[in-house]
């Protein structure tokens, strides 16, 4: 089961739409939450954890950070972020963290969701 956590804009919406899609087609189960959301969440109940959130004062939103300090392994949580150039990575502390940054320009929906779509084959198999 994949889970994906997103914050709500139009960019986001869209990138968790194309994700979803090319889920559904490859026969994956997927629950998708609002980031808030991430409270109660533990990443060990996921196969993945993908967090959709935006770089806020160049550092990554509260509610992820609360969320990455409660989680005991690292190792299938994907964090895309965007920022105002799309170059900003967030500082994963040494944790086993994939970390894809972007701009919330439409046109690049397709290629991030593709990218995305990578990193969690790569942990399904």
């Amino acid at each position: 089961m994949v889970l994906m956590a997103s914050r709500d804009s139009e960019f986001k919406r869209a990138l968790v739409r194309e994700i979803g899609y090319a889920l559904v087609s490859e026969g994956i189960n997927q629950r998708t939450i609002g980031v808030d959301d991430l409270k109660g969440i533990k990443s060990s109940e996921y196969n993945v954890v993908v967090v959709i959130s935006s770089c806020i004062a160049w550092g990554l939103e509260e509610d992820v950070q609360v969320f990455l300090k409660r989680q005991e392994n690292y190792s299938n949580i994907i964090l895309v972020t965007t920022s105002g150039n799309g170059g900003w990575l967030p500082n994963t502390l040494n944790k086993d963290v994939d970390a894809i940054s972007s701009a919330s320009t439409l046109s690049t929906v397709n290629a991030i969701a593709r990218n995305v779509m990578t990193q969690i084959s790569s942990r399904l198999q």
